[in-house]
């Protein structure tokens, strides 16, 4: 089957893009329950990641009220204005910064929730454990 239309195309790579988050997620989840299982886990690893997405997700946070109601979500461009000024980027569009702060952003979404269903499999493996 061929990829014809544009639509078709960016779906499938939408789609491809999701499937390797999924497995970055699940590879991190295990390399993690093995670490806790071993006794090797890193807990500033895992404070400095969720402090990062933290700062990154709260301070970006802002909602847009109508008489309908708010929607809410997470704005880069504040992130983006100061990385221009801390570090100017002569190259780089406005648009390509903010792009490269949300890919940046997902990089370390995935790699948080990795830890979190890391923690998750240690659990219910010790949860079973106690059951049996």
């Amino acid at each position: 089957m061929a990829l014809g239309s544009q639509n078709e195309v960016f779906m499938f790579i939408w789609l491809l893009i999701l499937l390797v988050g999924v497995f970055l997620m699940m590879r991190t989840g295990i390399k993690v329950q093995k670490e806790i299982v071993a006794r090797d886990y890193s807990w500033r690893n895992f404070g400095l990641l969720s402090f990062a997405w933290l700062a990154i997700t709260l301070s970006g946070f802002q909602s847009n009220c109508s008489e309908i109601g708010c929607q809410w979500s997470v704005q880069f461009g504040w992130l983006a204005n100061l990385l221009h000024q801390i570090v100017p980027i002569q190259g780089f569009e406005p648009t390509r910064t903010i792009m490269l702060l949300i890919c940046g952003y997902v990089i370390v979404t995935i790699y948080l929730l990795g830890h979190w269903i890391g923690w998750m499999l240690y659990c219910t493996r010790k949860l079973f454990q106690l059951a049996s």
